[in-house]
């Protein structure tokens, strides 16, 4: 809506309020004097509606129409005035057939008030209804049967007649002038205003551009952070070779990612391990992806340089190295990582098996469902390994930090199947659900236990469906961390 529009809004119902009252307590006055004789009070009743109904149509935000409404009625109300009075012989002579000509002088003039001289079509048409009362008047009058020309005229009605045109005239002079005015006034503050929000919005468009290309240039160099951060993890592929029933679950929170995981083989003349592990590092995005990087530096560093194989010695001396990329001591800087670590140790008489499952964990813990070798035996037994609670990163004061290395013989327990779950703490902590609430580990957990039923090749479809009924029922949820979840299936 405009400003001219609510400012005509408020001018009309103004008046049409003020009138309302105004109409029926005259109603009243004319029933209580003349005891309801008057055939007026036909008229006051409409007029009542009218004002209603102009106040209706305001409401409905038929603007012109209201206007419109209101300029034409009361030529027809002074009209039907005219020709009530001289049907019931309330007013015969000629003062009273001239004296109703300077209310529709007035009439003619009140579209101004309400359209201004801008919209000049409107203004005419809002005009020629009075227009086409005041010139035929006497003309209405007759299909009346009333004569006006042939009514009696007194010499007294002399200074009626003159009285009421000069009091039309006093009150057109002015108010065409003051209009004027005001209407310039209002036209010049508009032009002004306009002009003032073209510029605001011209200048509005050019930041929005500006804007917009350098959102589109910082969207390209994320983009292509994301290639050389897809170009340091290994693709689902590459871990197959090494780990054939395996899965991960990778959905970052944004372009790039802080959760990453890492699958190397380890080699020497004694040893022939997997080293797997899903890490969480301090923020998502592009900070989370630049500690991803050093991260999966050092990590390469460590066991392929250093030949550290044992998963807590990984731990550690991943935990050195991030201090001293991010110089920790000297900067009191907290940065870090969350780990869930495995090193799978196979079977020098047999690749395909494997005979210990290694952890450590920094923060994250390790889930795992094993089946002992027995015939009547099918359940899992679930197996958690709490992780230790001090984080990879940050500086404590401590001039080392220990990590606790668990292992799992996988021959002395006789377990025929062993299913191994890392994961960040993106899937628990993701918002959703009936009352939206976190997923939680405890429902994560259950979701596992649900999932030994089904085969291993499924387990990655329903983690995938289940976090998305999650987040869309019964309404979207954002996902607000990046989601990790790895599976290893050992047989």
């Amino acid at each position: 809506m405009t400003i001219e529009e609510n400012k005509s809004i408020r001018l009309v119902n103004q008046i049409a309020v003020a009138m309302i009252p105004a109409l029926f307590l005259m109603t009243v006055v004319v029933t209580v004097i003349q005891k309801g004789n008057n055939p007026l009070l036909y008229l006051q009743p409409i007029n009542i509606l009218l004002c209603f109904f102009v106040l209706w149509l305001n409401y409905k935000h038929f603007i012109n129409l209201s206007r419109f409404v209101f300029c034409v009625f009361p030529a027809l109300n002074i009209l039907g005035f005219s020709i009530i009075t001289k049907l019931n012989g309330l007013t015969n002579n000629l003062a009273f057939a001239l004296m109703p000509r300077a209310g529709l002088l007035i009439c003619i003039v009140m579209p101004v008030l309400f359209f201004g001289y801008a919209r000049r079509r409107l203004l005419l048409l809002a005009m020629l209804p009075s227009v086409l009362v005041f010139l035929g008047f006497d003309t209405i009058h007759k299909l009346f049967g009333i004569d006006l020309a042939n009514l009696p005229y007194h010499p007294q009605d002399y200074f009626l007649i003159r009285s009421s045109y000069l009091i039309a005239l006093l009150v057109l002079v002015p108010a065409i002038l003051t209009l004027q005015r005001a209407n310039l006034e209002y036209e010049q503050a508009l032009n002004k205003s306009k002009e003032e929000i073209e510029a605001q919005r011209d200048d509005l468009n050019i930041k929005t551009q500006l804007l917009h290309e350098s959102n589109q240039d910082l969207t390209a160099s994320i983009t292509y952070a994301k290639r050389i951060q897809n170009a340091m993890l290994l693709t689902e592929s590459q871990i197959k070779q090494m780990l054939p029933n395996s899965f991960v679950l990778f959905s970052p929170r944004d372009i790039v990612s802080g959760d990453f995981y890492y699958c190397t083989q380890f080699q020497n003349q004694t040893t022939d391990k997997i080293i797997l592990a899903a890490l969480d590092c301090t923020g998502h995005g592009v900070p989370g992806a630049f500690m991803s990087m050093v991260g999966n530096e050092i990590l390469n560093e460590v066991i392929l340089t250093r030949q550290l194989h044992t998963p807590n010695l990984i731990l550690a001396a991943l935990h050195k190295g991030v201090q001293q990329a991010l110089k920790q001591k000297e900067t009191n800087n907290q940065d870090g990582m969350d780990v869930a670590l495995v090193a799978l140790t196979k079977n020098p008489n047999d690749p395909n098996q494997f005979t210990t499952i290694e952890y450590a964990g920094a923060m994250n813990p390790l889930y795992l469902f094993c089946q002992q070798a027995k015939e009547d035996n099918l359940q899992f037994e679930f197996i958690e390994i709490k992780a230790t609670k001090r984080p990879i990163g940050g500086f404590a004061g401590e001039d080392e930090r220990n990590y606790t290395n668990h292992v799992i013989d996988l021959v002395a327990k006789n377990y025929q199947t062993c299913r191994i779950y890392l994961c960040s703490d993106g899937y628990q902590d993701q918002f959703g659900g009936e009352k939206g609430q976190k997923f939680l580990s405890k429902r994560f957990k259950e979701l596992l236990a649900t999932m030994q039923t089904n085969s291993f090749a499924n387990h990655k479809q329903i983690l995938a469906t289940t976090l998305h009924h999650w987040t869309t029922h019964p309404k979207t949820v954002e996902q607000i961390d990046d989601i990790l979840v790895m599976g290893v299936e050992l047989i």
